[in-house]
């Protein structure tokens, strides 16, 4: 069951070595080790195996249970990292995704105490390293199209992931104001968050910043989404993005759907133009109709298909084939 790897060449073997025992994990070996000559002198590291079942382990508390790296590693190891255990937001009004490179998100003095601003806001804090690599991934593909810098997975892989999560109410930025691959990447994100019609703010960190503005351009934007959250129950609607529809209707093909009473024609009509982002004042201007009326309809098709939502009552009406999906 043993099995060797070996390089003689005029590369870094180091990395060499380490994908080839990568490659022996199938045969469930306890420890490896690794010896290199260099120098004139011999190198012996060990323990591979325990530290990539270490990494993994550290891995899973960020993207798993959604941990900050300090909070990771106050779980990992709660002796040495005492005081940096996770701080519960009591009944959190709202989830916003702050994505950034970790030495904006994390240098406290520079970005005057970020997360905990947040949270005494009442908002539940997911950062860039909650997202996993495959989540990063999609969110690249969505924003960027392809990955141009090694680092992309922190910002746009990250906003990209954020921006389709329909449980996230807004994403913020986090940027140096010298990063030029920065300013490529929040400018894309940003044009991407206007298109999904997704609430986007970015903050700039430069030496002449003071926490009172940081604090002015938070409470601004956790008042506007906390209105607008409070607008859309008022009114019956969720603004969701049509690629948020269409995946939520995906899954709920799974489940069944039970038979709902039948909808008039105009219902039929409301509907088709909700599911592609339509507003009350957008339908009453193509209908001809008053926006009171367009209320009432939807009012009396909410009641029928037995939902309590816009975005509810076009993702069951898709999944009973009601209406075409949005192209």
């Amino acid at each position: 069951m043993c099995g060797i790897v070996g390089y003689v060449g005029p590369r870094d073997a180091t990395t060499i070595i380490y994908d080839g025992l990568k490659r022996l994990e199938y045969r469930g070996y306890d420890s490896a080790g690794l010896a290199v000559i260099g120098n004139g002198s011999l190198q012996i590291r060990r323990a591979w195996k325990q530290a990539c079942k270490i990494d993994s382990d550290y891995q899973n508390c960020l993207s798993a249970k959604k941990l900050t790296y300090a909070e990771a590693l106050a779980q990992l190891y709660p002796i040495e990292w005492d005081g940096q255990k996770k701080l519960a937001v009591r009944n959190p009004t709202l989830n916003i995704a702050l994505v950034g490179h970790p030495y904006c998100l994390y240098d406290n003095y520079i970005n005057h105490d970020l997360i905990a601003q947040l949270r005494q806001l009442g908002v539940c804090v997911h950062t860039s390293e909650m997202v996993s690599l495959e989540e990063a991934q999609t969110g690249i593909d969505l924003t960027t199209g392809q990955t141009r810098w090694f680092y992309e997975n922190w910002m746009s892989g990250a906003a990209g992931s954020y921006l389709m999560d329909p449980k996230i109410d807004g994403v913020i930025s986090v940027m140096a104001f010298t990063c030029g691959p920065d300013s490529v990447m929040v400018d894309t994100i940003s044009r991407r968050a206007h298109a999904l019609k997704r609430p986007f703010m970015n903050l700039v960190l430069d030496e002449h910043g003071s926490s009172a503005g940081m604090i002015t351009r938070l409470e601004a934007f956790v008042d506007m989404l906390n209105r607008q959250r409070a607008a859309q129950a008022a009114a019956g609607e969720i603004v969701m993005p049509t690629d948020l529809l269409i995946g939520l209707v995906a899954d709920g093909r799974r489940s069944q759907t039970p038979a709902v009473t039948a909808l008039t024609q105009r219902e039929l009509e409301l509907l088709q133009l909700l599911a592609v982002g339509q507003t009350s004042e957008t339908i009453a201007q193509q209908l001809s109709i008053s926006q009171f009326t367009v209320r009432t309809h939807i009012r009396n098709m909410l009641s029928k298909l037995g939902v309590h939502s816009r975005l509810e009552a076009v993702a069951m009406a898709l999944r009973q084939g009601l209406i075409r999906p949005p192209e």
